[in-house]
């Protein structure tokens, strides 16, 4: 008679400490839909505070040609110029000096509604004027300078 040996099985139920594909697929998707949606919150928020700090830069500027205005005793202005997109503070006579000029982001535009230079007198009164600032994403500023106080008005983004 033949002696038979028998051998042990392996058990199936021996486990690794790895991940499975399908978990590893599942962990990178969920981290893949969650940047993006940072990415798209940041991105408006960045458009948001691109036109307030343009508008207060906008607003800063138009105080900066009252106040010369009333200290020299002299007529300044507040341009925008399209070609560039640049803003700038001068003197309101032809070829008069420039004393700020600053260009404004290209992701931007000033849309007039009532715009023409905006002239301050030397006692620092102005006429009334409108215009908007907008970004890319179609949200928009409304900056306006009051009748004879050349006050400056800047809405909420709508």
């Amino acid at each position: 008679m033949k002696n038979f040996t028998f051998k042990k099985r392996k058990s199936l139920n021996n486990k690794t400490n790895g991940f499975t594909l399908i978990e590893i697929l599942l962990v990178l998707s969920i981290i893949s839909i969650l940047s993006l949606i940072s990415i798209s919150i940041n991105n408006s928020l960045y458009h948001k505070m691109l036109l307030e700090t343009t508008a207060n830069k906008i607003k800063s500027a138009l105080l900066l040609a009252q106040q010369l205005s009333i200290a020299e005793t002299n007529s300044y202005c507040f341009e925008f110029i399209n070609s560039t997109n640049t803003i700038r503070v001068r003197e309101a006579f032809v070829g008069g000096k420039i004393i700020f000029k600053e260009k404004i982001s290209n992701q931007l535009s000033i849309q007039p509604f009532y715009f023409d230079d905006v002239t301050y007198n030397s006692e620092g009164n102005t006429s009334y004027h409108k215009f908007y600032l907008v970004n890319k994403n179609n949200k928009k500023i409304q900056i306006e300078t009051m009748v004879g106080t050349g006050k400056i008005k800047i809405s909420k983004i709508y």
